[in-house]
């Protein structure tokens, strides 16, 4: 009985090998077998065709120039693609002029991108005061013009704060420029005698100025910036040897002028281009410049008829473009 059920074992394994055998010659799967169409390992066939929405490699050594047909159904935007159809060797961004080389730029090539970059300019400048104060009675020059220590004569000179737009950019460039200012000057009055009175005046002048100029470039680390046009000015006069809301005790005018500039200006941004790269880093600004200003001005016309201030006189500047 025994020798039976081991005959009958060995043929019940006989016929399930052969059915496997069968199996795989037909092409068919067994319960439990993984279909080899299903297998990842087994469906690798290299020849299937490529999704043609698919991006085109660009990231080889050269960029491939590819047709406008090719390009038809790829996923990327207009410019992408037009850049594809006249992509060169140049244009890789794999390529190197040199072997085992990056690509490099120096700050100057940077700084060079921001010049001219942008229309607008602001400033700020200091003219000292060496302009004639005139009147018939010579009042206004003995007081606050007065070389004697007892006078106590300050000309503290004239605080500028300018807006300048750019119409266009080039080697001579053309703009609009408007200057608010402030001037404070005071001093002891004098008698007819010569003798000082004890009485202080002061001072102050605002003169606003509507400009039109042209700047010239020769180069980027210097230029040259002239500008004219006109000019109003109130002038606030006081005195204090009387209480306020006196007679005389303020006197309020308004006049008016031109006035004309000429400055030598010099890049800090571009002659010291770490500085520069610096002040990029941390700001807005595309550059700045120091100016040597010569300014001369003419301003009458005030209630009172006899007095003018008129001259010319010669200050700093420093001047911020921003992006």
């Amino acid at each position: 009985m025994k020798k039976t059920n081991l005959n009958l074992y060995i043929l019940l394994i006989g016929l399930l090998f052969s059915f496997n055998g069968f199996a795989e010659i037909s092409g068919h799967t067994v319960s439990g077998e993984l279909d080899p169409k299903d297998s990842p390992y087994e469906n690798s066939d290299s020849s299937e065709p490529s999704d043609n929405t698919s991006v085109p490699n660009i990231f080889g050594s050269v960029p491939q120039q590819y047709t406008e047909e090719e390009l038809k159904g790829a996923q990327m935007s207009a410019k992408d693609k037009k850049w594809l159809e006249s992509a060169s060797e140049e244009d890789s961004i794999l390529f190197k002029s040199h072997k085992n080389e990056y690509a490099e730029f120096t700050t100057e090539e940077i700084l060079k991108d921001t010049y001219q970059a942008t229309k607008s300019q602001i400033g700020f400048s200091y003219i000292y005061d060496t302009f004639d104060y005139y009147d018939n009675s010579g009042t206004f020059e003995n007081t606050f013009n007065n070389s004697s220590a007892e006078a106590d004569s300050v000309q503290a000179g004239y605080l500028f704060a300018s807006y300048k737009h750019y119409f266009q950019r080039n080697y001579i460039s053309t703009f609009f420029q408007g200057n608010v200012g402030v001037s404070f000057n005071s001093g002891k009055g004098s008698f007819n005698t010569g003798a000082l009175s004890q009485t202080t005046f002061n001072l102050w002048i605002f003169p606003i100025d509507l400009n039109l100029g042209l700047k010239i470039n020769p180069s980027r680390y210097f230029s040259l910036t002239l500008q004219g046009g006109p000019t109003i000015a109130p002038i606030w006069q006081n005195r204090d040897d009387r209480e306020d809301g006196e007679d005389g005790k303020d006197i309020r005018q308004v006049g008016y002028g031109f006035n004309g500039s000429a400055s030598l200006d010099f890049s800090i941004y571009n002659i010291f281009p770490e500085f520069g790269l610096s002040l990029k880093k941390f700001s807005d600004v595309s550059d700045m410049s120091i100016s040597l200003v010569a300014r001369t001005m003419e301003l009458s016309g005030f209630k009172r008829e006899d007095f003018k201030v008129t001259g010319t006189s010669f200050g700093i500047g420093f001047n911020f473009e921003y992006l």
